[in-house]
């Protein structure tokens, strides 16, 4: 089978990586910027834990290690989305309404940046 992106050795994260490291390394990652490495990181996370599985190294506490390191990306992804969409600023000499309308919009844009994350990272 094809994969996308090449992944990652799970067992050896899960036995070797300390937590303050893997928290730098998603700290450059959001300050990069780059969702395209993050993408590469869930998805090599999932299909690094299917070899591990196909292998024979079924553990409640590796699945449940990867599904937080999982979600330690998403919430990283949604930083950098945040930041690249922000909020518009409350002009109170603006409409109300039009303001809500900028808010709907903002939100709009980031859940379809969100999916397009999901889509493009899951394994």
């Amino acid at each position: 089978m094809k994969r996308k992106y090449a992944a990652l050795d799970v067992v050896g994260m899960f036995s070797g990586l300390e937590l303050g490291r893997w928290e730098d390394t998603l700290r450059k990652a959001v300050r990069s910027g780059s969702v395209q490495k993050l993408i590469a990181w869930r998805y090599g996370l999932q299909s690094g834990l299917a070899d591990a599985v196909s292998k024979g190294f079924k553990n409640d506490k590796l699945d449940l290690w990867v599904m937080h390191r999982c979600r330690d990306i998403e919430q990283c992804v949604k930083a950098i989305i945040k930041k690249r969409n922000p909020d518009p600023q409350l002009n109170l000499k603006t409409d109300h309404k039009h303001h809500i309308k900028l808010v709907r919009e903002t939100k709009r844009k980031r859940n379809a940046e969100i999916e397009k994350f999901f889509a493009e990272s899951n394994f």
